[in-house]
């Protein structure tokens, strides 16, 4: 959502604010124009058969927040692997 009186600056800090807010176990930064988010634990063999990357670069905020979302599925996947049954 964006705020009436809102600049496109103002926008994008709002943005990576949540963004930081929500996916603690990111580093999530812009690089020029790309979104980006490096994640901070170690990628296991098996993380990395799932899917999981260690660096997430897309064009938008919307679109960082979507394949962060994606990513953070797989890694709860991945722990509950780890859990003895």
């Amino acid at each position: 959502m964006q705020l009436a009186t809102e600049t496109p600056h103002q926008r994008d800090a709002r943005e990576l604010r949540v963004l930081r807010l929500v996916f603690r176990g990111y580093d999530v930064f812009r690089d020029g124009i790309d979104w980006c988010a490096r994640l901070r634990r170690p990628v296991t063999v098996r993380m990395r058969a799932a899917g999981v990357v260690k660096v997430v670069r897309r064009v938008s905020a919307a679109a960082l927040d979507e394949t962060l979302t994606e990513q953070s599925v797989l890694i709860i996947l991945d722990r509950r692997n780890d859990r003895p049954d």
